[in-house]
């Protein structure tokens, strides 16, 4: 099931003076500490509309209007206590993802696993070895070929 729907927390704005604090720039800017009890949160926004706010209950609401880039020059370990969706591109647009690893790459699914392609699906290995420890049932609608290339 693919769900192609977010909606982003919006702040219910109960901000009393004067716990609210912001300072707008000439430009625009906006940065905002919101120190109403209940309401703690911080917020910046640039002027552009990117923005990023810090909600009440700690969560962390980002949005970014144009293209964003992300360096870590060491480790890093992203842990998820809950649902995690990625989308890329909306519905009608042309998109291409590109995941290039440099290394080995170990995927362990603690459950079911599914994989849906609407288009072709290409594999392309150095060796490809498959083991299935329980049964294993094969559906082909439309014909299945089999060869080899001796070259």
């Amino acid at each position: 099931m693919t769900n192609n729907t977010f909606s982003q927390p919006f702040p219910s704005n109960q901000s009393v003076y004067p716990y609210n604090h912001v300072t707008q720039t000439r430009s625009g800017h906006v940065f905002e500490v919101d120190d109403t009890l209940g309401n703690e949160r911080i917020h910046e926004k640039h002027k552009s509309g990117t923005s990023r706010t810090v909600l009440p209950d700690g969560s962390l609401d980002t949005t970014v209007v144009k293209n964003r880039y992300t360096a870590v020059c060491g480790d890093d370990t992203v842990t998820i206590e809950g649902i995690a969706s990625i989308t890329f591109g909306v519905e009608g647009s042309p998109t291409y993802v590109n995941i290039t690893i440099h290394g080995d790459c170990n995927m362990e699914v603690n459950g079911n696993y599914t994989q849906t392609v609407k288009g072709e699906y290409k594999l392309k290995c150095g060796s490809y070895k498959n083991e299935v420890l329980g049964d294993k049932a094969e559906t082909i609608v439309g014909k299945k070929e089999s060869y080899r290339d001796w070259e």
